[in-house]
């Protein structure tokens, strides 16, 4: 999965990487080692020890108010510390990046794992990114996940110019345009457009069956 990731952040073009929902930060200093050549800005954002989730709705039932806090906002500063571009961001997203004013933003990792924050993250990263930027999304079509999937699917409904390709069993990226449908083919064998329909029904359902 990392490999995975690791090529898609070297397929993004020039702008600013983001990672949200970054825990320990290991995924984080992944994307920073891909991208180490270009001097990009990369900033990550996540609540850490003070956080866990935000919100839980009825269809996050497997996460927990305490979820993902056994970390601390230290040792996620050290293990980036050598990588002088890196901004870690304690705090909910989007809020958190009020301030910052972000645009031309060329590539997310979006791992958030419930309804509401996977919501409010596409909301606001689609009018910033870059015309040809995207965002790697993961927990799509998981059990434990079901509020991810009523999130894309909400957001695809509103948001029409999006494309939505299958990276993995678990892992989705969101493009503006069919560009990325030929940036992500040379990476994998199956990378065509989820149908919204299929993804409207299980978010539906709760998760797949």
């Amino acid at each position: 999965m990392r490999a995975k990731l690791w090529n898609l952040a070297r397929l993004a073009g020039p702008g600013i990487f983001l990672e949200v929902g970054s825990f320990r930060g290991g995924t984080a200093l992944h994307i920073c080692n891909a991208i180490a050549n270009r001097g990009a800005t990369f900033y990550c954002f996540d609540p850490l020890e003070k956080g866990g989730f935000e919100n839980l709705g009825a269809q996050d039932t497997c996460s927990k108010p305490g979820d993902f806090t056994d970390t601390q906002h230290e040792a996620v500063v050290k293990l980036l510390s050598s990588r002088p571009n890196a901004k870690v961001i304690q705090g909910y997203f989007p809020a958190a990046a009020e301030d910052l004013k972000l645009h031309d933003i060329e590539f997310c990792h979006l791992d958030v794992d419930v309804y509401e924050a996977t919501k409010k993250s596409l909301e606001y990263l689609a009018p910033r990114l870059a015309p040809r930027g995207f965002i790697v999304l993961d927990d799509m079509g998981r059990l434990e996940t079901p509020g991810v999937n009523k999130a894309v699917a909400e957001f695809l409904l509103v948001i029409r110019p999006f494309f939505l390709f299958r990276c993995s069993q678990s892992r989705a990226s969101f493009c503006r345009s069919r560009f990325g449908e030929e940036k992500f083919r040379g990476l994998f064998l199956k990378t065509v457009p989820l149908d919204l329909r299929k993804i409207s029904l299980t978010a539906q359902r709760g998760g797949p069956h």
